[in-house]
């Protein structure tokens, strides 16, 4: 389950998510300490995101975690974004960007390499599902992203949802 922590902010989007980056890195690192992995070598993903309610306009930081137990084990298995968005989405909050901790493996569908782990051919194909069918959602094309190398923190790579979608298309436009 997410942790939320409530901040104060400002409608300025761009300065918010600058400002916040560093406490989002310290609470996407903190959170992979939640994580549930079944393999052998666990692959811990932590993810903090900063939101705001269009309401009015007020920030918080949500943190979430992968949760993938063995195979066959009962519950849900869900990927760190995932974890985030659902409780972004249940509040009706937008997420303003999302700060990505996972080891370094390059893309699961691609095969392409930057360094870090991007977000998964599901996230990126839940995405492009909601906004094709117009639904409205916590993640929008232009909300903000940054993968880190939680085992080498100083290889980061910055970029929108956008960016992420326009860089895997093929992977997302195939649905693989």
């Amino acid at each position: 389950m997410p942790n939320q922590h409530t901040t104060s902010g400002s409608s300025d989007t761009e300065l918010l998510w600058h400002r916040h980056v560093p406490t989002l890195i310290d609470r996407a690192f903190a959170a992979r300490d939640r994580a549930v992995s079944h393999r052998k070598i666990p692959f811990k993903v932590g993810v903090a995101a900063l939101v705001q309610d269009p309401r009015d306009g007020r920030t918080a930081i949500i943190d979430g975690a992968n949760y993938k137990p063995l195979p066959g084990s009962d519950g849900p298995r869900k990927c760190g974004e995932e974890d985030v968005e659902e409780e972004a989405d249940r509040l009706g909050l937008y997420i303003i960007g999302m700060v990505i901790a996972a080891p370094h493996q390059p893309d699961d569908a691609t095969g392409i390499d930057l360094g870090v782990t991007p977000s998964c051919t599901f996230c990126r194909c839940r995405w492009h599902t909601k906004h094709q069918a117009g639904r409205k959602y916590c993640v929008t094309p232009g909300t903000h992203l940054l993968f880190i190398n939680a085992d080498i923190p100083t290889i980061k790579v910055a970029m929108t949802v956008q960016r992420t979608m326009a860089i895997f298309n093929g992977a997302t436009s195939q649905g693989k």
